[in-house]
């Protein structure tokens, strides 16, 4: 699968996407064998997470960053798909904030 098919992934069904590196083996290895996994040109690999992991996975505080999301003003011109691209990849930037190591 490429990058490109995973975001149409992520627009379709929903979820976050996030590097390989911030997943466990097992949680590549599954995304590998139900099609969330992606690898780029560099090599560089991607999960798609899915609404149910995100559900059953919720860092603190994650209520608030999605009713933020739910109440930007969106321009009437923004699809639905473009919605749930940019909330996917907030959630998947605030998982990585909270869980990443002090520098």
């Amino acid at each position: 699968m490429t990058p490109e098919e995973l975001i149409n992934q992520l627009a379709s069904k929903g979820g976050a996407i996030v590097s390989s590196n911030d997943c466990s083996e097992l949680e590549i290895a599954d995304a590998q064998a139900t099609g969330r996994f992606a690898v780029d040109e560099e090599g560089l690999g991607f999960v798609r997470r899915t609404k149910e992991w995100l559900v059953k996975n919720r860092l603190p505080h994650e209520d608030e960053v999605i009713e933020y999301i739910s109440n930007l003003n969106w321009s009437e011109m923004v699809t639905e798909r473009e919605k749930t691209l940019v909330g996917g990849n907030i959630n998947g930037f605030y998982s990585w904030m909270i869980r990443r190591e002090p520098e």
